[in-house]
């Protein structure tokens, strides 16, 4: 038997929801997880983002591509292996050294995928699950990156 796809797995993960029932967003593992996502879904007959949004990782070149218009979480992968080599050149000169972490931000792709959550999502006391303060350490307008020429636009 093969390993599925991540593009499988995506849609696997996307049938269950529907079963279910929709959350309000899903953040997939990378890109061809949320494109397996979008698919299902769409095909399905719900609207995203008006119904679902969806978020992906890595910001491949298939995020972009107009028929997908994929928000998606960028990392800076030449910074990574730059830091990932350095830190392994440490090690081996110093391999006495305590090993430190090392957090780079990501940049938030903005594109067709997401919007905001309808006013029905909202618990039944009218709040959501976030407590005050458990996102005080986000900023979107810092961490957003400008959407693409002709993204943004709402999908069917």
């Amino acid at each position: 038997m093969g390993v599925p796809d991540d593009v499988d797995e995506g849609a696997r993960a996307a049938r269950g929801m529907l079963a279910d029932g929709l959350p309000t967003a899903v953040i997939a593992a990378n890109d061809l997880c949320a494109i397996g996502v979008l698919d299902t879904v769409l095909r399905a007959g719900v609207r995203v983002p008006d119904d679902l949004s969806v978020v992906g990782y890595d910001d491949s070149r298939f995020a972009a591509l107009p028929g997908i218009d994929l928000t998606s979480v960028r990392q800076d992968i030449p910074k990574m292996a730059r830091l990932a080599v350095k830190a392994a050149v440490e090690r081996l000169e110093r391999p006495t050294r305590k090993p430190k972490d090392v957090v780079l931000r990501p940049k938030l792709v903005v594109r067709g995928t997401t919007s905001a959550p309808p006013p029905s999502a909202a618990g039944r006391d009218g709040h959501t699950d976030a407590a005050p303060g458990d996102h005080d350490d986000l900023d979107p307008q810092r961490d957003r990156v400008p959407e693409h020429p002709g993204g943004g636009g709402r999908r069917r």
